[in-house]
């Protein structure tokens, strides 16, 4: 044995050795730049490729700075620093891949043409690309799905036509395409041929896709593995088939998304048996699916015990059962606790010395606290339904600003579409009390006049009953490129229901992205939501509480405003004067609080062009964008040009792992608008005029920077 290993590993470092031999024979002008490190990596004549595109194809790579997805550096240490050296094989090697990148794309006859240039002490590797001629197919022709499928009808939907590129990618997309059009017809055992010939002179290409369908198949037997907890019985009902039906590949590939989709599950695969499985191995109408399972602990306990200088000692503790009465019903029970330790301050001194900012307030003595449970029940009537009853009580409160108490609960039925289309009804109910000063319902709820005040203080139901619509087409979750969202929703709250805040309200979202040139993407978003006269801002009728109204403005709505500060609203000063015109103004210097009031109807249109940054363009992107919105006290319909505002902006880009993190800064040409002065004098607010305004902002100040994680829409 000993023998044969120093063989092997004499003829592995031969083959090593000639191989970098060879190497050298074919670029000995650039064997003395190996080993030093590389400062740059241009491609020159890539087109229609983006650098940033052509950078993940190679090996090679400048020396650079990424640290947590981020282009940084620690200074003065190498920690996010990433150092490349020349290696002459890596670089044959990036050639290679190269042309076998421009050839897969249509350019078979593309050339590429190495080269490196000293750059102080590190050298600048680049890569000459002579794009060879795209190459054109001239015919697709498909056969053997006659008596299946039309092939002339099947060739229309193919994603690689005659005269486009000829794209190998797109061919054997195509050709998945006819196979997976079997599969989803029952001939589980079908394949496909693929075939081309290529005219290098002439530049032309035809390719054809033969296929063998073989028979349909059918389900004989199931065979489960790993389901001890969730059991035979319920992971079968997981299954889009039963024992006789024909074997279609959508119909597995939804019995695994199905399993996956259970919190008990960490693993599921579902797939036909091998030979040595299969109940009749040598019938090739029939065939066994095997369902392989790994399953999560069924019970969890996560504890968390804290100390903050506001709420003093907390602490939290959640139990789940992800197979609650069996057959995968997740129970969920989380209880949490704050102001632990105040109970006794006034008599003891130990809460007041522990957390002082209760230790004179009114709510100082009770602890705050929230129970909820959530259940879900996995299938309902069809594996695609899932039931969710969530359940709630809990008393919040703030130092010297309010204590809310408040129980309710909810319950959902949720149908799967497709994929990523759902389709949720269902019935809220809550039954809440705020106690709070006056001037603490203006400036934290955003609600000043005395009226609505006193409407807030109250005990009020809030039951309402809803219907949800959501798709997502896109092709990435975090950073789409290509594809579309929608969603819709509606709710109603009737007095049949006994809920004392009564409403209709309805609201659509869609976005659209689209790749208009390589690592260029448009995207466009409408956002629209209405409440259909059935609830008013006025504390007469129907009356809206400011939880359930419309607001816009901040960092993904309309960007020229900050958060909520788009629409109408109240002024809030601690400090007046009368000015030269015998008015009351809030003295300079003090700062005067804006509190929007919301409305009944929105509306917000955004668009953006997102492209590669001139620099550190694999990790950083810029935007374009404009902002529109309006807030009205009526319907979306009946909102007109002078209460819609336009935003104009610019944006940064940083890719990373949990999607980029993004800084806008966009220009707000506006001024505030008129609305009514309060003066805040300790826990009462009085009413001082009716129609002021802030002067108007200063260049500078109509500047708005948002910081967030994640596209705007």
């Amino acid at each position: 044995m000993a023998a044969v290993s120093v063989l092997a590993f004499g003829s592995i470092w031969f083959s090593a050795c000639a191989g970098r031999s060879r190497v050298a024979e074919l670029y000995p002008e650039l064997t003395k730049y190996s080993g030093r490190e590389i400062s740059k990596v241009v491609f020159v004549g890539g087109a229609p490729f983006a650098a940033d595109t052509l950078s993940s194809v190679v090996e090679t790579h400048a020396s650079h700075c990424s640290l947590l997805g981020l282009p940084i550096c620690v200074p003065f240490t190498q920690v996010g620093r990433h150092i490349f050296h020349f290696n002459l094989s890596q670089m044959h090697e990036d050639v290679v891949r190269l042309q076998t990148f421009y050839r897969y794309s249509g350019y078979f006859g593309t050339r590429i043409v190495p080269g490196v240039e000293e750059d102080g002490e590190k050298v600048e590797v680049t890569f000459v690309i002579q794009r060879g001629d795209p190459v054109t197919l001239d015919s697709l022709t498909v056969s053997g799905t006659e008596g299946v499928m039309p092939p002339d009808s099947l060739v229309r939907t193919l994603p690689l036509q005659p005269g486009e590129i000829f794209h190998l990618g797109r061919f054997n997309n195509s050709a998945n395409r006819v196979l997976s059009a079997l599969q989803g017809r029952g001939h589980a055992y079908a394949q496909v041929l693929r075939n081309y010939t290529v005219d290098t002179i002439r530049n032309r290409a035809v390719a054809s896709i033969s296929a063998v369908s073989g028979p349909r198949v059918v389900v004989d037997s199931i065979a489960i593995y790993g389901a001890d907890n969730l059991g035979r019985r319920d992971a079968l009902r997981q299954l889009a088939f039963r024992e006789g039906d024909v074997l279609r590949n959508a119909a597995l590939i939804e019995s695994q998304r199905n399993l996956y989709s259970l919190d008990l599950v960490q693993l599921a695969a579902v797939s036909l048996a091998p030979d040595s499985l299969d109940a009749t191995p040598n019938d090739s109408t029939r065939a066994t699916v095997i369902v392989r399972i790994a399953e999560a602990d069924v019970n969890q306990i996560d504890a968390v015990v804290g100390y903050g200088t506001v709420e003093c000692l907390r602490a939290e503790t959640q139990y789940v059962n992800r197979s609650f009465t069996g057959g995968a019903r997740r129970l969920a029970v989380t209880a949490a606790l704050s102001k632990i330790g105040l109970g006794g301050a006034t008599q003891s001194g130990v809460g007041e010395s522990l957390c002082r900012a209760f230790a004179s307030d009114t709510f100082g003595n009770s602890l705050d606290y929230r129970l909820s449970f959530d259940f879900t029940q996995p299938f309902f009537i069809t594996p695609r339904n899932h039931i969710s009853l969530h359940g709630f009580v809990e008393r919040q409160s703030e130092a010297g600003a309010f204590q809310r108490v408040a129980q309710g609960g909810r319950a959902l039925v949720t149908h799967r579409l497709a994929p990523r289309a759902l389709i949720t009804g269902g019935f809220d109910i809550e039954h809440g009390r705020t106690v709070a000063s006056n001037a603490l319902f203006c400036t934290a709820f955003e609600v000043c006049e005395p009226e609505t005040i006193e409407l807030l203080t109250r005990a009020r139901w809030r039951n309402s009953v809803g219907i949800n619509l959501s798709r997502d087409r896109t092709d990435f979750t975090l950073d789409p490129t290509n594809g579309s969202t929608f969603r819709a929703g509606l709710a109603w709250a009737p007095p049949w229901l006994l809920s004392d805040v009564t409403f209709l309200r309805g609201t659509i979202e869609g976005s659209v992205y689209r790749e208009v040139r390589p690592s260029w993407v448009a995207a466009g978003s409408l956002r629209l939501g209405n409440f259909f006269r059935t609830a008013t801002l006025s504390p007469t009728g129907d009356f809206l509480p400011p939880e359930e109204r419309f607001f816009s403005g901040g960092a993904n709505t309309v960007r020229g405003f900050t958060r909520n500060q788009l629409g109408g609203g109240v002024y809030v000063s601690r400090q007046v004067e009368i000015d030269d015109e015998g008015q009351l103004v809030p003295i300079e210097g003090n700062r005067v609080r804006f509190v929007p009031v919301g409305g009944t109807a929105m509306a917000v249109a955004n668009a953006e062009l997102r492209f590669p940054s001139p620099l550190f363009r694999q990790r950083m992107r810029l935007v374009s964008f404009i902002d529109a919105g309006a807030i009205g006290n009526g319907n979306f319909w009946d909102l007109d040009g002078g209460e819609w505002r336009i935003t104009p902006g610019v944006g940064l880009r940083l890719l990373s792992p949990v999607g980029p993190a993004r800084v806008d800064v966009a220009y707000n040409p506006y001024n505030m608008p008129e609305g009514p002065l309060y003066q805040s004098s300790g826990p009462t607010l009085v009413r001082l005029r009716n129609d002021y305004r802030p002067d108007p902002p200063t260049f500078f100040q109509r500047f708005r920077i948002h910081l967030a994680v994640g596209q705007a829409f």
